[in-house]
């Protein structure tokens, strides 16, 4: 079995020998109600640095329970260790619990990937949960190993049990190192760090208790958790043992969470029962075997608190998923699937990893899986709106007139609860605790019905079995005789052994196994005769049977060649307590048995089992020969030993032998005669009666008559003496011989007499219905039905003589039809004969004419779809028909693709036509031919393809909306499933030229130019792909596109300021980028109507009447519709007079070159004087002075080319009416040149000497034109 990846699990299991134990009720919560909490959970983890784990971690983040439970399977890499483990995990989330994995001890071999330290894990993902913990029987570092804890700590809610059977190496004090694994061969002993769980071992119980201490103090839901698990169908075995996996079921253990299988797997709800399943059970090697009987709830998704055990195995945290169900590693778990009722492995859809979260509350479990895939798994247990009852009863297994006690309790609904009895006998009583004592022995259906204080009812039922002696044994007897459970003597079986005669279980007996041929095994015998806990019934029959008046014909003796260590794999496979058991062995027989002792067999094996007598369960050894003895044990069939003197060549044991007791009465059996029946011989379907005699010296309390032939026994009252019998059949031969038995009993027991009954067979009823075709063709298969009917039996074979001296065929029994071609035309006598179970025959017969063969001739019934799109599956129906065998089929589908070749039975094909070329459709004729021996026929047809559309997917179209003059964005996809895209064209829905792209085109651009006549325009963008066949496909977009309004802009406003009544001119642009003016308004702010211009417009007049200040609109309207304005002011003022200026004499008047003039005036206005200039007549700038100035001053600088000048000075004054001027002169001379005589020399100066003098000469107010020197002797000189 592979196990590279192992899983962490929870589990406890039921002990066979638990019966005093068994269905033990639950106890309702008696605590406050605590705040609901969650925790998550998951085993086999592995590396937490690879990506899956941490995208676990990240995801037990998000989900942040309370806690998680790390159920074992830790680190997978020795480097690894436990400490660096914890500390990776407890980095992204930090509490987590832990309990062991065979990987995390150290359990494997050293070559195995793991680590060699569990106390690093206990240290390192150290307890953390706030709550004190319960150690197990190991007191003393239990943490980690073995405990439990309640929590929250206070008003708990909720036990979780950890332990941890069959990990090796779990103490850490393996004393036969190396050896301290799990590999094969090794025991698991305390001495190698093992602890078993066995059946009332040390742990097993401790486990046990705790879980019945928490009921017992109210705490409403028990979890255990193990890391080994029982079922499984994925890749375990049921390696925590079965007997510990039983206790957990037996005790209703709410929750059972495990690992070890890396997979998700939640089970149905699982609960005992004392007749449908008593335990759950193992093979031979190991797996758990699936047992229907022992689910209470399917699954659906709720379960009820009390009703029984939800396993969950979570293991799918690391990369590494198990198959599970049909895809399981063994056949034995494909078988375990039905116990589960969600599966998640390798094999599944949306399978993924992760863990799973609890949500606990008072009243419910709350399970979420999270996974990485899509798988997903919810569920909850629930306590129910209606109560659930809970019956134990005590003995466990009563005897006849015990006093009985009954305990009944109950959950979910609203206590208190109110109890009803009905003991399945046709009495009852009220009360939870109520007795009772039965009279007969039998199985009763216990009826328990709970009311809860809302008056809502809920039952529960359960059976109890009266009459075994030995309390291991939860069945109820039925009494019988050897004879009836062996059944009569047959012929000697090989010839050459005398010892060989033995027991006819085809004609009799107890027939468990079925009609057994001599020597022969079933199938799947459904027990093994070492099984503490054998089934009840099997095929509906009880095994457990009570024979009175017996006696030991073989003294018992311990069987020393028989002897073991350890009990069966049917019952855990433990080892024995005591060391070493061995079988005993001995035979029973009939003493007084009287009637045909030459007819019936007296005497059985039996046997006390090793399993037994380790368990202490077995009884004790019977007396030796020579006292009579009742006895009780489950009949078991061994074909082993059907030739062994030991076994009185029966095939038949009373195995395992259970209880004896002395004889209970001297009163002797009752003696039977029995007279011969009438009609003697009889044919099948007759009435057979046969009277007897009964002499007896008690009260006969009942009579059976068997009559022989394998129907159930005839239960007659104790004063009957005659009895009817119709026989169905005479079995295989055309005539039997049956014993009739007639049995009656007193309180002695049971005495029987014989006689026998020849009964004849009936002859089969053979009928021909039809033969076809009729004529045939030579070749051609002719097909004959026919029926037949049996009144006593059944159709064994059937024979067909088809009239042409060839072999008749030979049919089975279940045959109606046969074919036959025959090779020679003529008209033949077809004969069919029936023979029946017994041998008897019947026939019936029909003519057939053959003639000579054709060539098949083929019909073509449709074409469907026709036309049909490439791509599509077309179906061509078509019949074939031939008078000789069809040897092949063949369809040309006219594509040039291969033609089908079919089955010679086919009658429909199916086709794909992928491509229509380089056009929009395309015709195909489709032909069929079939052929045989004799040539081929065929048939055409013809089929239109149409050539697929490609698509457009048109993505995205930005901005939009948009305005005229933006580039325009549009992207898209196209494919074309039957071909390529040949050519993309954009219509841009404007008028404008359709774009024309390549194939591979996936964006285009575009700018609209205008809106038309309104102001905003949708526009549809059409985006068409044309293929290579030339169909188009084509999808659209809306673009909205505004219009961009005029722009208008004022150039001038003249005259500004205005004069009221005066013309006043108002000059403008205008200008539209998507359009044109269609229309000009001048709003001239004065109230008065606005001129409407055309749109050509570019000035416009106006006359205010009155003086202000006004604000000129003017606005332009596009072809659109759309507005754009312009303003500007103009002030206009009522009409005045200029100013008058009166100037004043300039001061000093002659004046020169030079110096400042001064002059006044005064100026007189009406309105306020806004500037007045001052002009002073030489050319210089004119004086800008304020308009309340009365003198200005000013230097001339020259009189230009005359000693003096006369110049005029005018004033002006500005006012809103205009200007005024005054004027006066002034007369200004030109001031002379200076000269300065700076040396002459030489001085003095002779005669005849030139005497030079040196000067500089100088104008202020203008420049020196010539100079003359005069020396004074008269002469002068010019320089």
């Amino acid at each position: 079995m592979r196990r590279a990846v192992p899983v962490a699990i929870l589990l406890m299991t039921l002990s066979v020998f638990s019966f005093p134990t068994f269905l033990n009720g639950i106890v309702p919560p008696a605590n406050a109600v605590s705040a609901g909490f969650s925790f998550s959970a998951s085993g086999d983890i592995g590396s937490l640095t690879v990506s899956t784990s941490v995208n676990n971690l990240n995801r037990l983040q998000t989900v942040n329970p309370n806690f998680f439970l790390g159920l074992g399977g830790f680190s997978y890499d020795p480097s690894v260790t436990g400490g660096v483990w914890c500390g990776q995990f407890k980095s992204k989330f930090n509490n987590i619990q832990i309990l062991p994995g065979d990987r995390d001890t150290g359990g494997h071999s050293s070559t195995f990937g793991e680590t060699h330290s569990y106390e690093r894990y206990v240290n390192g993902c150290s307890l953390d949960v706030g709550v004190p913990i319960v150690c197990g029987p190991v007191e003393g570092d239990c943490y980690g190993k073995e405990y439990y804890f309640d929590y929250p700590a206070v008003n708990p809610i909720a036990r979780f049990i950890f332990a941890a059977p069959k990990i090796y190496n779990i103490t850490g004090v393996c004393t036969l190192s190396p050896n301290c694994s799990s590999q094969t061969g090794q025991p698991c002993t305390d001495q190698y760090g093992c602890w078993q769980y066995n059946a009332n071992d040390l742990h097993y119980n401790w486990i046990a208790n705790a879980i019945d201490n928490a009921r017992s103090k109210g705490i409403g839901w028990v979890i255990v958790a193990t890391h080994k698990l029982c079922i499984s169908s994925s890749d375990a075995t049921c390696s925590m043992g079965i007997a510990f996996f039983n206790m957990l079921v037996q005790k209703k253990v709410d929750l059972i969470i495990q690992a070890h299988d890396n997979a998700y797997e939640r089970s149905k709800q699982l609960a005992l029962n004392p007749t449908t399943c008593p335990k759950m059970t193992t093979d031979g090697s190991g797996y758990a075997v699936y047992n229907s009987g022992c689910v209470v709830d399917a699954g659906t998704g709720n379960y009820t608190r009390g009703a029984g055990s939800v396993v969950v195995v979570q293991g799918a945290w690391i990369d590494d998923l198990y198959g599970v169900g049909n895809g399981a590693s063994n056949t034995q778990n494909v078988a375990e699937a039905p116990y589960f009722a969600k599966l998640m492995g390798h094999n599944t859809a949306g399978n993924g990893l992760g863990f799973t979260k609890y949500t606990i509350s008072a009243g419910s479990i709350d399970v979420q899986t999270y996974f990485s895939g899509t798988f997903s798994d919810k569920f909850s247990l629930t306590t129910g709106l209606t109560p659930v009852p809970s019956a134990t009863w005590s003995p466990l297994v009563p005897q006849i007139g015990q006093i009985v006690t009954f305990t009944g309790t109950a959950t979910g609904g609203v206590g208190p609860y109110s109890f009803t009895w009905d003991f399945g006998d046709g009495s009852g009583a009220t009360g939870s605790t109520v007795s009772h004592s039965y009279s007969s022995a039998n199985y009763f259906n216990v009826t328990l019905t709970a009311t809860d204080s809302a008056n809502r009812v809920g039952s529960n039922h359960s059976i109890i079995a009266l009459g075994s002696w030995n309390s291991a044994v939860p069945c109820s007897p039925t009494q019988s005789t050897i004879e009836q459970v062996i059944g009569k003597v047959s012929i000697q079986r090989n010839a050459t052994i005398p010892t060989s005669v033995g027991a006819d279980y085809s004609g009799g007996g107890f027939k468990l196994a079925g009609n057994q041929p001599f020597g022969s095994s079933p199938n799947n015998w459904p027990f093994s005769k070492k099984s503490l806990q054998p089934p009840c019934f099997v095929n509906g029959i009880s095994t457990f049977v009570e024979l009175h008046n017996v006696a030991l014909t073989v003294p018992p003796e311990v069987a020393t060649y028989d002897c073991r260590t350890s009990y069966d794999q049917s019952n855990g496979a433990a080892m024995f307590p005591n060391g070493r058991n061995c079988d005993v062995v001995f035979s029973v027989g009939n003493v007084s048995a009287t009637s045909c002792p030459s007819c019936y067999m007296h005497r059985i094996y039996a046997e006390i089992d090793g399993d037994w007598n380790a368990s202490g369960t077995a009884p004790p050894i019977p007396p030796n020969p020579g006292q009579l003895i009742d006895v009780q044990g489950f009949v078991y069939w061994d074909a082993d030993s059907l030739n062994f003197s030991t076994h009185n060549w029966s095939g038949w044991e009373l195995h395992p032998f259970t209880a004896w007791r002395p004889v209970q009465s001297s009163v002797l059996p009752p003696t039977v005669a029995v007279n011969a029946p009438t009609p003697n011989p009889a044919n099948t379907g007759t009435t057979v009666t046969v009277s007897f005699t009964v002499s007896s010296s008690a009260t006969i309390t009942g009579v059976t008559v068997n009559w022989g032939d394998g129907t159930t026994s005839d239960s007659l009252s104790g004063t009957a003496r005659s009895d009817t019998h119709i026989y169905g059949s005479t079995g295989s031969a055309k005539a039997q011989t049956f014993t009739v038995t007639v049995t009656a009993s007193n309180s002695a027991g049971p005495g029987s007499g014989t006689t026998s009954e020849t009964v004849n067979d009936r002859p089969p009823v053979t009928t021909v219905s039809s033969v076809s075709p009729n004529p045939a063709l030579v070749s051609q298969t002719v097909t004959m039905t026919f029926s037949a009917t049996d009144p006593d039996g059944a159709i064994s074979s059937f024979s067909v003589n088809w009239g042409d001296g060839t072999t008749p065929d030979s049919l089975p029994g279940t045959a109606t039809s046969d074919t036959h071609a025959y090779h020679s035309g003529g008209n033949f006598t077809i004969t069919v004969t029936a023979t029946d179970n017994s041998g008897s025959t019947g026939s019936g017969t029909i003519s057939e004419t053959v003639s000579a063969p054709l060539a098949p001739t083929v019909n073509i019934s449709s074409v469907t779809p026709n036309p049909a799109n490439t791509g599509a599956i077309v179906t061509a129906t078509f019949t074939v028909s031939s008078t000789l065998p069809v040897t092949s089929i063949a369809v040309n589908w006219g594509d040039g693709t291969t033609p089908d070749s079919l089955a010679a039975t086919a009658t429909s094909d199916t086709h794909v036509y992928a491509s229509t070329g380089n056009s929009k459709s395309q015709i195909f004729t489709i032909t069929i031919s079939a052929t045989n021996s004799a040539g081929t026929g065929s048939a055409s047809t013809q089929e239109t393809v149409n050539d697929r559309r490609p698509t457009v997917t048109i993505t995205g179209v930005a901005p939009n909306p948009a305005n005229t003059g933006s580039t325009i964005s549009t992207t898209f996809t196209s494919g074309d499933v039957d071909g390529t895209v040949s050519g993309i064209t954009v219509n841009w829905g404007d008028g404008t030229a359709i774009d024309n792209l390549l194939g591979t085109a996936t964006s285009d651009t575009h700018t609209y130019a205008s809106t038309g006549i309104s102001a905003s325009k949708s526009f549809t963008i059409t985006v068409t792909a044309t293929d290579n066949g030339g169909s188009t496909g084509s999808a659209v977009i809306s673009e909205t596109v505004n219009d961009r309004p005029p722009v208008v802009a004022l150039t001038s406003v003249s005259p500004n300021p205005a004069n009221t009544g005066q013309l006043v001119t108002v000059t403008f642009t205008a200008t539209d980028i998507d359009g044109t003016i269609s229309s000009i308004t001048v709003n001239w702010g004065d109230g008065s109507t606005p001129d409407i211009l055309t749109g050509t417009a570019r000035t416009d007049t106006h006359t205010y009447g009155s003086a202000n200040t006004f604000t000129i609109t003017v606005t332009a309207v596009d072809n659109s519709g759309s507005t754009g304005q312009g303003t500007g002011s103009a002030m206009v003022q009522t009409p005045v007079s200029p100013p008058t200026v009166n100037v004043n004499n300039p001061t000093p008047n002659p004046t020169a070159t030079g110096q400042t003039v001064t002059i006044t005036f005064t100026v007189s206005s009406t309105v306020p004087v806004t500037g007045i200039t001052v002009n002073w007549g030489d050319g210089t700038a004119v004086d800008s002075l304020p308009g309340n100035s009365t003198s200005d001053i000013h230097i001339f600088s020259s009189t230009g080319s005359v000693k003096s000048q006369t110049f005029t000075i005018t004033v002006t004054a500005t006012n809103s009416g205009g200007s005024g001027s005054g004027t006066g002169t002034e007369t200004v001379n030109d001031r002379s040149p200076t000269v300065t005589i700076s040396t002459v020399s030489p001085n003095p100066a002779n005669t005849g000497v030139t005497v030079t003098a040196a000067f500089s000469s100088n104008d202020a107010d203008g420049s020196i034109v010539s100079v003359s020197v005069n020396w004074g002797d008269g002469s002068t000189a010019s320089v």
